[in-house]
């Protein structure tokens, strides 16, 4: 098989650099630095504010150190309290994601309806462990390992999309750093699937440039096998980082693509000095 677009994506995904790495080191660094368990609320609390404030530390550094909220139910109350309106003031959103911290009361106060498979849940860690009974009674009635990972990953990720403001690219991020930061690789998946890219509509777009084909057709779900193998064979990542960073890559890979037809050259070689130079996005 032979992408339309193989040799020059492949030549982009060599030099690109994931603005989303960064970010997770730095939301790693400050959670050890406060000394905060990775599977505490106060962590959770942190990371998802992290993310539903616009990619701001200053948004998790604001709730739980300033004001002292450690727990879902606290930034729960917060809201309903009322504690939360300076942050209607603050309109500052990551130049990625049309998340952002003017909407951050909206967002944890939704937390109040969070479930898991219609499973009310008070707080993250009854969140992760309603997740974990999941996919335990997915694998006794029979699904197998990777189906019980996908079913699990796709009810967590629905889950959090319920939540205001969190569409598929924001739950999809905050479920990448649940998995990496926190260490919750039970939830992962283990197999790429074309639906892991109906984040939005770039890596969509990106999957049709490469691959010449939409994200719904039949023959996507062998594409995807050649990205993730790509993925693994030369780019050397495991999974499931080859899951969301291929997602990544097509996503940036859309926006530049015109640019990086005319830099690739015969060989399949970049300037890298022109293309990518995607960790700007932070």
């Amino acid at each position: 098989m032979e992408a339309q677009q193989g040799r020059e994506f492949a030549a982009y995904a060599q030099n690109l650099d994931l603005f989303e790495a960064q970010h997770y080191s730095n939301l790693s660094e400050w959670i050890s630095e406060r000394g905060f368990e990775l599977k505490s609320e106060s962590a959770y609390l942190a990371t998802f504010s992290y993310i539903a404030g616009g990619w701001l530390i200053d948004t998790p550094t604001e709730l739980v150190c300033n004001r002292g909220l450690s727990s879902l139910s606290d930034a729960v109350s917060a809201t309903n309290r009322g504690n939360l309106d300076g942050f209607s003031t603050y309109d500052t959103n990551h130049s990625h994601r049309r998340v952002n911290p003017a909407h951050i009361e909206t967002t944890l106060s939704s937390l109040e309806s969070l479930s898991v498979a219609g499973e009310r849940v008070d707080s993250f860690e009854s969140f992760f462990a309603a997740l974990k009974r999941h996919r335990r009674d997915l694998l006794t009635s029979g699904y197998d390992e990777i189906e019980a990972a996908h079913q699990t990953f796709e009810t967590a990720w629905n889950s959090i999309q319920s939540i205001s403001y969190f569409g598929p690219l924001s739950a999809f991020d905050w479920l990448e750093v649940v998995i990496f930061v926190h260490g919750h690789k039970e939830i992962a998946p283990k197999k790429s699937r074309p639906g892991y890219l109906n984040t939005g509509s770039n890596p969509a777009k990106g999957f049709e440039a490469v691959f010449g084909c939409d994200i719904n057709d039949d023959e996507a779900g062998e594409w995807v096998g050649v990205l993730e193998d790509f993925a693994r064979d030369v780019l050397n990542k495991s999974m499931p980082s080859a899951i969301f960073d291929m997602e990544s890559a097509l996503c940036v890979y859309y926006k530049d693509q015109d640019e990086v037809e005319q830099v690739v050259d015969k060989s399949g070689k970049i300037n890298d000095d022109c293309l990518p130079n995607r960790i700007n996005d932070c």
